[in-house]
C-alpha cells in the first residue's frame, strides 16, 4: 500500500515557540496573494517543524534514553547538571505532547497512584451495593460494612499495600465465573453471558481506580463514545442512530445512500494485555499506573460455575472481565483506538477490526438500485436488518404503527409478571414491584420517544390488574377505588404511583431543554443543525417529515414554556414571543390577565387596563421604571404580610432607584463583545508592573452592606507601599441594602470600575478576596443567584469602556484595607471618595 499523505495542520504548540512568529513573519512576506502566502507558510512551517521544533513524541524517547543512561554512569558534577538538563527538556516534551495530544498530566498520574487513605477505602466499602454476589471467599460488603471496627484495618492495610508494592495477591484476584443466557433458548456457548464475581477485597481495589480513572477520562475519550462516561448518557449514540437512520429511509435524489451496523466479536474477550498496556502508556498513564491497573488484569483466574459448584481454576491469556466496573473504562480506551481508525479511514477507505457478520448488517435508502444493494451485500457477506432491529436498547426503525414499534415493552411487562410468580405476592409486595420495577421498564425507552395515549392505557389495565387482583389474566376483578387516585401521593390518600404520561413527558423536556441551551453534545448539535439551522428551538414547527424523536421532543416544548422564563439582562432575546416573564409572553400581558391575577379571582379594576397602556409606551426608560415601581411595592409588600417586615418609604425609594439603575444600565447592553483583556490571569502575573490595582471588599451583615475600593500602584504592589504619599492614594466607600453576599462584592467591584473611570485609568487590575464573583468574570457568566444578574452584566459593561481589565483573587489576609474601609461604611453609612487621607486617615497605619 502507498504511504499516505496526510493534511497540513498547524498546530497551537507551535505557538508556545517565539521562533514560530519568525518563521512566518519571513515566509508571509515573500508572497503576493493570500493563497500563495499561505502555501509558502505551510512550507516553512513544516521544514522549521522537521529541523528545528522537532517531532516531540521522538525526542521524548530518546531524552528518556539518555536519562537512564546517565543515571547507569557515576556520579559527577558534570552528570549531575547533565542530569537537571535532560529532566528540564524532558519536562518541556511533555507539556508539548500535553497540548499536541489530550494525555494525563503529571499530577493526575500522582492522584491516580497515591496511597489511599483509610477514609477514601471506607467510602468505597461503603459505595459498593452490600449485598451483591461475594467471590471466592464467600464474604459480602455487609459482613465488612457491619464489623468495620473489626476487619477494616486488615483491609486497609491490605489495599495501602496494592498501591504502594502494585502486587496484587493471586487468591485475592480469584474470580467464578456465572454463565448468564442471552436468550431464551440458549444451546451454544456464545448464547451465554459470563459475568464475572470478584472477591470484595478485590472490588474494593477497583472501586478506588474506578473512580479516580474516571475524573480524566472525559478529556481523552472523543464525543463518540458517550457509554460509562461521566456527565454523557449512553441513550444519546440511541438518538443519533435513529437520525442516521431516519435521514437515509427519506433520502431522495439520484444517488443512494447506506449505513453498517457492525458489532465487535466477542470484544471483551479479545483485547490483548500488551494492547491496552501500550494503549495506557500512548494517554499519558505513567508506569506506576500502568502497572496497578495491569496487575488487576493479568493476575486473575477463573472458575466456572457449573449449577452452582466452581470447576478446575484456569488462567487467562488476554480479555478483561464482564462485571468488572474497571473493564468498561479499560475497553472504551481501547476502543477509541477504533474509532481513530474509523474516522482515519475516512480518508483511505479502510477499516481494521474483528466484527460479527451475523450481528452487523446494512441499511439502504430508498433511491438505492437493487443490484447496487446485492453486489454490496455479496461483497461485504452482511445482510440487510430487519425491521426489528434494536440498538441499545431501543428501535432502530420506527414504522407507520406506533402500536407494533411500542409492543415489545408490553412482552417485558407480561414476562416480569409471569416470571415473578405474582399470585403468590401480598398487595404491599405488589405495590413495591409496581413502583420499583414495573413503572420503570419503559423508562428508558421514553427517555427519546414519546408513546401513545392508548398504550399508556394498555399498560395501566395492565397494573391495575395486577396490583388489585395478582395476575394479568383478562377477567373481571374488583377495583375498591379509581385507579388515578392511586396516583396521588401518600401523604394524600394515594400510593405514589407515577403516570407513566407525565414521566414522558418530563424526561422528554430534559431533551428540549438541552437542545434549547445549545449543550455541547454530538446529538444536540446534529438535531440544531437539522432542524433548528434558521428558527430557534422556541418558533420552529413541527413537520410530517420529521423524525419520530424530534418529533416526541417537540412535544415537550410546551412544560418547557409554561415553566421557563428569560431574565432581564442584556436585551438579546426577543420579549414578545418568548417567555420572558415565567409562564407568559408579552402578548398574554398586553390582553387578557395582567399578571396572571384575573385568573386567581383577585379584582384590581383599577389596573386592569394599565398593561396595555404599559407596554405601549414609547418612553422605554419610563416602562422600565414603572414595573421596577411596581416589582419593589410587591416584594416589599410580600415581605410585610409573609415575614412579618417593616421598612420605611425611604428604604421602599432607595430600592425602587437601585433596581431601576441595575435594570436601566443593562437594558441595552450585550455580553457577547464583552472586552478580551477580562481574563484570569493570578495576581502579580502576565501584567505590567504600572498597571493599576484596585482592591475590593464588602461587609454584610443583615442585609445592610458596605463596599470599599482603594488603588494601588501597581510598580510597588508587593508590600502594599505607594511611590506617592499614602494620604493621596485614591479610594471610594459607599453602603446600600444587599440580598446577598455576593451582591455586596458585585457592588464593590462596580464601584472599583467607577473610580477607574473617574481617574482616567485604561488598564486596571481588580482584585476581590471573593472566589465566587472571580470565578464569575473569568467565565464570563453567572450560573446561579439570578437576581443579582443585572449587577453583574453592569459590571461587564463597564469593562468594555476600559482597554484592559483584569479581575483576579487575592487572599483575604492581604486585603486588610479594603476590609477596613467597607466595615466603616456599612457601621457609619458612609458615602464618600477621593483621598485616602481626606476619606479614612485612619486606614493609613494598615499601610505600613
Amino acid at each position: 500500500m502507498p504511504k499516505l499523505r496526510y493534511p497540513f495542520c498547524f498546530l497551537e504548540v507551535w505557538t508556545s515557540s517565539p521562533e514560530c512568529e519568525n518563521v512566518i513573519n519571513d515566509a508571509w512576506s515573500r508572497g503576493e496573494y493570500l493563497l500563495g502566502k499561505l502555501t509558502r507558510t505551510k512550507c516553512e512551517l513544516k521544514r522549521w517543524n522537521q529541523e528545528v521544533f522537532g517531532f516531540c513524541d521522538r525526542r521524548l524517547v530518546e531524552l528518556r534514553r539518555q536519562l537512564t543512561e546517565i543515571k547507569n554512569a557515576g556520579i559527577s558534577h558534570s552528570s549531575i547538571q547533565r542530569e537537571a538538563d535532560v529532566q528540564l527538556e524532558i519536562v518541556e516534551m511533555e507539556g508539548r505532547m500535553d497540548r499536541i495530544w489530550r494525555q494525563v498530566s503529571e499530577a493526575e498520574n500522582e492522584a491516580i497512584g497515591r496511597i489511599p487513605e483509610v477514609e477514601e477505602i471506607k467510602d468505597v466499602v461503603f459505595k459498593i451495593h452490600p449485598l451483591k454476589a461475594p467471590g471466592l471467599n464467600g464474604f459480602p460488603g455487609i459482613f465488612y460494612r457491619k464489623y468495620w471496627h473489626i476487619v477494616g484495618p486488615q483491609l486497609c492495610e491490605m489495599v495501602k499495600g496494592f498501591f504502594e508494592t502494585g502486587v496484587l495477591n493471586k487468591k485475592i484476584n480469584h474470580s467464578f465465573i456465572c454463565l448468564i443466557p442471552k436468550t431464551s433458548q440458549a444451546t451454544r456457548f456464545d448464547h451465554f453471558r459470563p459475568i464475572s464475581l470478584c472477591n470484595f477485597s478485590y472490588k474494593v481495589i477497583f472501586g478506588i481506580l474506578t473512580d479516580r480513572l474516571k475524573r480524566v477520562l472525559d478529556r481523552l475519550i472523543s464525543p463518540y463514545q458517550s457509554a460509562f462516561m461521566p456527565r454523557r448518557w449512553i441513550a444519546e449514540a440511541s438518538i443519533l442512530a435513529q437520525e442516521v437512520m431516519h435521514s437515509i429511509r427519506s433520502k431522495k435524489g439520484k444517488v443512494g445512500a447506506m449505513a453498517i451496523k457492525t458489532d465487535m466479536s466477542k470484544a471483551y474477550d479479545r483485547l490483548e494485555w500488551d494492547f491496552i498496556r501500550h494503549v495506557l502508556e500512548a494517554n499519558g498513564f505513567n508506569d506506576k499506573v500502568c502497572n496497578l491497573v495491569m496487575q488487576c488484569i493479568t493476575t486473575v483466574n477463573f472458575s466456572v460455575l457449573l449449577n452452582g459448584a466452581p470447576l478446575a481454576p484456569f488462567n487467562p491469556k488476554r480479555g478483561v472481565r464482564q462485571g468488572d466496573p474497571l473493564s468498561p473504562f479499560i475497553f472504551i480506551l481501547c476502543t477509541e483506538v477504533l474509532s481513530k481508525l474509523i474516522i482515519r479511514a475516512e480518508s483511505n477507505g479502510q477499516i481494521f477490526g474483528m466484527v460479527n457478520k451475523q450481528k452487523s448488517g446494512l441499511v439502504f435508502s430508498p433511491n438505492t438500485a437493487r443490484s447496487c444493494r446485492e453486489e454490496i451485500k455479496q461483497r461485504l457477506g452482511i445482510n440487510c436488518l430487519n425491521s426489528s432491529e434494536k440498538y441499545l436498547g431501543n428501535p432502530f426503525f420506527f414504522s407507520a404503527s406506533k402500536r407494533r414499534d411500542n409492543s415489545f415493552l408490553k412482552e417485558i411487562f407480561l414476562n416480569k409478571l409471569e416470571g415473578w410468580k405474582a399470585r403468590h405476592l401480598a398487595q404491599a409486595g405488589r405495590s413495591v414491584l409496581v413502583s420499583s420495577v414495573l413503572q420503570s421498564i419503559p423508562n428508558y425507552f421514553m427517555s427519546t420517544s414519546l408513546l401513545p395515549k392508548t398504550f399508556y392505557g394498555e399498560l395501566d389495565k395492565i397494573l391495575a390488574r395486577f396490583w388489585w387482583k395478582g395476575n394479568f389474566e383478562k377477567s373481571r376483578y374488583c377495583a375498591l377505588k379509581n385507579w388515578n387516585e392511586l396516583f396521588q401521593p401518600k401523604k394524600c390518600g394515594g400510593l405514589g404511583f407515577r403516570r407513566m404520561a407525565d414521566v414522558n413527558v418530563a424526561v422528554l423536556a430534559k431533551l428540549f431543554w438541552m437542545v434549547l441551551k445549545g449543550e455541547d453534545k454530538l446529538w444536540v448539535r446534529v438535531l440544531t443543525d437539522k432542524y433548528c439551522r434558521l428558527l430557534s428551538p422556541w418558533s420552529v414547527e413541527k413537520k410530517e417529515v420529521d423524525s419520530r424523536g424530534w418529533k416526541s421532543i417537540l412535544a415537550a416544548r410546551q412544560i418547557c414554556l409554561e415553566g421557563v422564563g428569560l431574565i432581564v439582562a442584556d436585551g438579546s432575546n426577543e420579549i414578545w414571543d418568548r417567555p420572558w416573564v415565567p409562564h407568559r409572553r408579552m402578548e398574554e400581558l398586553k390582553s387578557g390577565s395582567f399578571w396572571g391575577l384575573r385568573s386567581d379571582g383577585l379584582k384590581w379594576d383599577s389596573l386592569k387596563d394599565c398593561g396595555e397602556w404599559w407596554c405601549g409606551l414609547k418612553d422605554d426608560n419610563l416602562a422600565l421604571f414603572t414595573a421596577c415601581v411596581w416589582d419593589t411595592i410587591w416584594r416589599w409588600r410580600n415581605e410585610m404580610v409573609h415575614n412579618d417586615r417593616s421598612g420605611s418609604l425611604e428604604d421602599i425609594y432607595a430600592d425602587c432607584m437601585r433596581r431601576y439603575s441595575e435594570f436601566q444600565s443593562t437594558h441595552y447592553s450585550s455580553l457577547a463583545d464583552i472586552n478580551p483583556g477580562l481574563g484570569g490571569e493570578k495576581p502579580h502575573q502576565h501584567l505590567p508592573l504600572d498597571v493599576c490595582c484596585i482592591r475590593v471588599d464588602a461587609s454584610v451583615f443583615q442585609e445592610q452592606a458596605g463596599f470599599a475600593a482603594v488603588i494601588f500602584s501597581g510598580s510597588n504592589l508587593e508590600n502594599q507601599a505607594v511611590v506617592a504619599p499614602m494620604e493621596n492614594m485614591l479610594t471610594a466607600v459607599n453602603f446600600g441594602k444587599v440580598y446577598s453576599v455576593l451582591e455586596g462584592e458585585l457592588q464593590g467591584i462596580m464601584l472599583a470600575l467607577h473610580l477607574a473611570l473617574e481617574a482616567g485609568i485604561q488598564e486596571v487590575r481588580i482584585e476581590s478576596d471573593s472566589m465566587a464573583a472571580v470565578n464569575a468574570f473569568q467565565a464570563g457568566f453567572l450560573p446561579f443567584c439570578w437576581d443579582t444578574y443585572p449587577l453583574f452584566c453592569n459590571c461587564l459593561r463597564l469593562c468594555k469602556k476600559f482597554v484592559m481589565v483584569n479581575v483576579s483573587y487575592i487572599p483575604r489576609e492581604l486585603n486588610v484595607v479594603a476590609d477596613k474601609l467597607a466595615k466603616w461604611a456599612r457601621i457609619n453609612s458612609v458615602n464618600r471618595s477621593g483621598r485616602i487621607g481626606d476619606v479614612a486617615p485612619f486606614v493609613i497605619p494598615c499601610l505600613l
